[in-house]
């Protein structure tokens, strides 16, 4: 939590390619504004996944990723220039918000571009005897999940890699306050974007009933 008088900044990442007729982006806007009706001085940085799609990690960046920061050369240094950007802004965010679909049970490929360029040994993450311990501070953490089958309830016949695997990847960088917000069957909804709002409201009042705070 900042104090009064500091700004907070919320990091909203959009991943999927539906634009503004899309489920998830819908709910996370929704949530984005939840979050700062409740925080003074909010600022939110939208990055689009979608709209500018980040490149893979190429052969020259996976051999600047595993060479230690005193041997890298000048070419090496470029290579881990977009990854440096991308981990810097998730270190001046004081919480996250992730908007994402399911695709195939897990993550769309944009934000698994993401992950990989900021999911980085000895920029995000060191590995020791005992596992991987994360580089970065703890935030709050809300990622807006939508999907079009039933996946989220116990009655779903499909897997959920999607849950289990984010919440895996952000401790491994040292965030471990995660929450979902998961929103399924929209393939099957009449309005989904309506009902979707109304997801939004009793999941922020049923938050806030288990003494949550929708803060940084």
């Amino acid at each position: 939590m900042n104090s009064n008088d500091a700004r907070t900044t919320l990091l909203v990442l959009e991943c999927s390619p539906r634009g503004d007729a899309s489920t998830s982006q819908h709910i996370g806007r929704l949530l984005a504004d939840a979050m700062a009706s409740r925080v003074p001085r909010m600022s939110v940085r939208v990055r689009s996944l979608a709209e500018q799609p980040l490149p893979p990690i190429s052969a020259d960046a996976a051999l600047a990723f595993a060479t230690p920061p005193d041997r890298l050369d000048a070419r090496q240094r470029a290579c881990l220039a977009l990854s440096d950007e991308l981990i810097a802004e998730l270190k001046d965010a004081d919480a996250l918000l992730i908007a994402s679909p399911v695709h195939n049970y897990t993550v769309p490929v944009v934000l698994k571009a993401w992950i990989d360029h900021v999911v980085r040994p000895g920029a995000s993450f060191r590995s020791t005897p005992q596992g991987k311990v994360g580089l970065l501070r703890d935030r709050p953490t809300l990622v807006a999940v939508t999907a079009g089958g039933a996946i989220f309830d116990n009655s779903s016949r499909q897997p959920d890699f999607f849950r289990p695997y984010v919440e895996a990847v952000l401790r491994t960088i040292g965030i471990a306050d995660v929450h979902f917000a998961a929103f399924d069957r929209t393939s099957g909804r009449s309005d989904p974007l309506g009902e979707g709002a109304a997801f939004v409201h009793a999941w922020v009042e049923t938050w806030l009933g288990r003494g949550q705070a929708l803060s940084a």
